[in-house]
């Protein structure tokens, strides 16, 4: 089949976009179309169809839509006996718990979404449909018009890595489904009602949604006899284990013939109710203020108070979320401050309740590298984009410390337990398991992970110091030709550039590297053992060099180059007159025409492979 150009590509998309999305009569399978789309994406990555594809029909983000049926808010309740003063008519009910998002409705037409809205005021709503196509399901398997109203939330663990630009999930997701550049990433839909459809009972239409496709929220029976309370202990007994956040218990009549007898208010259904959470306030004190750096290189203040247990929990400190909040809420150090744990899960600062003496100094430096801030809005940046959760993930993946992703080690920064390399060799389990959702197994893994990478090759090593310039074959040119970590810290800019591949600018990034992280390499061989490279190489490939160029059928190129160390030889970074050899593979280039040109020895794939036994 020969291959389209861009041109040809964004036409036939657009067919099949249209035939999918306007016409209802697809001519090509979800899986075909996707690759069309695929191979758009590799060849033309700016085309502005990929921003534009979707139904033509649908309605700009912001557009006003009407609801079919009112969306109305739920009646509260905060104590068992207005639970049971509001269940007496009923006969049996469904329990549910409430997800602390975004009410959203979708309508289906043919099987296929036509719309989706937000709640809005109740009666009308805003669309945001292109929004919506890469979350929900875009088809079901009922051609019947059907309305789906369900809940926009963002996981708690997406949340970890939008805390610095969102106050909490909920915020994070009101901010995302209204953008109109395409960049909503991180949200799901949880559905809790189907409409239209004309099934009587409301865990039957939850059943039909699961069928249809949809997440659905967990639901519970419990009949007019049950303890209501049980319920509400049970969701809450729950919620730790959830990827979401609840700010309560929604209590609801199975049955929508008795539903529909109780009526409505202008406000709400009387035949639902929702048991919210108390979330436990406490009034502490705010000693001080740390700044830590987070990923995206912004400085984020967290505020030191004085221990106060909230929700069950003992809570010090507390995320201010970005520096513009210190200025908002009128923080002063030692000011006298109401904490709350939003859903049991998140401490938040609420509001100064009396004014400290001392301002809250906003640092002009970056706490990790020294490089000059700068405040762009509500956010304080460092002007080097620096990030100690990235350096702290590259050194773990690079030493071997399985188990524990960006979330967690954002989450020990936040606790205040990592603040450099050598803290992770610091760690104690009961530390660990301090943090919320951290139990046993968690902690006894990450310690074990830890304790296995105290014993490290010396390459490795050097590569997870995060040294510009010090990537992988770097770090194995420097074992390999220096053997011990006290030689290559010794090395001056005349040593490292006498090596092959070695330039001025790649050993003076080492050497400053190296100089620069004195203190943090000290630190580390309290802990670490280095595996000196002092043994001589031997092998068939000894003295040998070898560079691969182009597509490599048999191997991957990095199978190829560990072929290459495993017996005894080199890999070089650049074609030079002291290569060995050049590995040619498909669609070889220029590194081919300059070693042709050097009087090179030129080897194909097999060739190699020949070698190799």
């Amino acid at each position: 089949m020969t291959k389209m150009t861009v041109s040809e590509l964004e036409t036939c998309i657009k067919k099949h976009n249209k035939l999918y999305w306007d016409l209802n009569a697809p001519e090509i399978s979800d899986a075909e179309y996707d690759l069309l789309i695929e191979e758009l994406r590799n060849a033309a990555p700016d085309s502005s169809l990929l921003a534009s594809l979707g139904s033509t029909s649908f309605a700009e983000i912001g557009m006003e839509v009407s609801h079919s049926k009112p969306m109305l808010s739920l009646d509260k309740c905060y104590n068992e006996e207005d639970l049971k003063k509001w269940s007496k008519p009923f006969s049996s009910f469904i329990y549910t718990p409430k997800i602390d998002g975004m009410a959203c409705s979708l309508k289906y037409e043919n099987g296929f979404l036509k719309q989706g809205a937000t709640r809005g005021d109740g009666s009308t709503g805003e669309d945001i449909t292109v929004n919506l196509v890469n979350i929900v399901p875009k088809q079901i398997g009922i051609k019947e018009a059907l309305e789906i109203r369900g809940e926009l939330y963002m996981p708690i663990s997406t949340f970890e890595t939008q805390k610095d630009i969102f106050a909490n999930p909920r915020n994070a997701v009101a901010g995302m489904v209204k953008r109109k550049d395409g960049s909503i990433q991180g949200i799901k839909f949880l559905a809790y009602d189907l409409i239209g459809s004309g099934i009587d009972l409301f865990s039957d239409r939850l059943t039909t949604l699961k069928f249809f496709g949809f997440d659905v929220t967990p639901f519970y029976h419990l009949k007019k006899d049950s303890d209501l309370q049980y319920g509400y202990d049970h969701i809450l007994s729950t919620k730790a284990n959830l990827d979401y956040e609840l700010d309560g218990v929604v209590y609801r009549v199975n049955s929508d013939l008795e539903y529909e007898k109780a009526g409505y208010t202008s406000h709400h259904p009387k035949g639902s109710i929702a048991y919210k959470f108390q979330g436990e306030f406490g009034i502490t004190k705010l000693l001080n203020v740390e700044w830590q750096v987070s990923r995206t290189g912004i400085l984020t203040p967290v505020a030191i108070v004085q221990p106060v247990k909230l929700s069950g929990a003992t809570v010090g400190r507390i995320s201010l979320h970005h520096a513009g909040m210190i200025k908002t809420k009128g923080l002063t150090l030692n000011a006298d401050v109401l904490a709350i744990r939003r859903g049991g899960v998140i401490p938040h600062l609420e509001k100064v309740i009396k004014s400290g003496d001392q301002e809250i100094t906003i640092p002009e430096t970056c706490p990790l590298c020294s490089s000059a801030t700068e405040m762009k809005e509500d956010f304080l940046y460092c002007s080097a984009n620096c990030s100690l959760s990235t350096k702290v993930s590259h050194f773990m993946e690079k030493v071997g410390i399985e188990g524990m992703g960006s979330v967690w080690v954002e989450k020990l920064i936040e606790e205040g337990l990592v603040n450099n390399f050598a803290d992770l060799y610091r760690l104690k389990r009961e530390d660990l398991l301090k943090i919320e959702s951290v139990g046993d197994v968690r902690a006894d893994n990450w310690l074990s992970s830890i304790t296995k990478s105290t014993r490290i090759g010396l390459d490795k090593f050097l590569m997870s110091l995060g040294i510009d310039s010090l990537g992988r074959k770097a770090s194995e040119v420097l074992g390999a030709n220096y053997k011990s970590l006290a030689k290559v810290r010794s090395l001056n800019v005349r040593d490292i550039e006498k090596l092959e591949g070695f330039g001025n600018i790649t050993a003076l990034d080492i050497v400053n590297g190296l100089k620069a992280n004195e203190s943090v390499i000290d630190d580390l061989l309290q802990y670490i053992q280095i595996e000196d490279a002092s043994q001589e190489k031997t092998g068939i490939f000894k003295d040998k060099s070898f560079l691969f160029t182009g597509t490599l059928t048999t191997l991957k190129r990095n199978e190829a180059e560990a072929k290459v160390l495993e017996l005894g030889g080199n890999v070089a970074s650049s074609v030079s007159k002291n290569l060995s050899y050049l590995v040619a593979g498909e669609k070889a280039g220029s590194k081919l025409d300059k070693a042709n040109a050097l009087g090179i020895k030129v080897i194909t794939e097999q060739e190699f492979l020949n070698m190799c036994e």
